[in-house]
């Protein structure tokens, strides 16, 4: 559920509240909303933390130089790396992408130099 959805519940319920006389029932709603919240945005951070450690890891493990690069939509590995300059591999090795791997919308890639 996305979070805008998750907001627009929370604040209709809390309206409702004001036209009813039903607030346990509603202060459950509005619980659940926020724990499903809590859970999306901890989880989409978790993501992130993730990719991030990722990249630093191979980065460092490898004592290279290089940027990042967030995928963008319809982006793909060669595209990317043409546009770098480099290889297709040495993304590939250092981000420890298969060949069978699948870029994401917003991943973080290390482009060595």
């Amino acid at each position: 559920m996305l979070r805008q959805d998750l907001y627009t519940q929370i604040e209709a319920s809390k309206a409702s509240q004001k036209d009813s006389g039903r607030d346990a029932e509603i202060d459950m709603k509005i619980q659940t909303a926020n724990d499903r919240l809590k859970r999306e945005l901890y989880e989409e951070l978790s993501g992130k933390i993730a990719t991030v450690m990722k990249v630093q890891s191979a980065q460092s493990s490898r004592g290279q130089s290089g940027l990042e690069h967030t995928v963008k939509p319809g982006e793909t590995l060669s595209a990317i790396a043409t546009a770098y300059n480099v290889k297709v591999s040495r993304i590939m090795d250092a981000n420890g992408l298969k060949k069978d791997s699948i870029l994401k919308v917003g991943q973080k890639l290390f482009i060595p130099e």
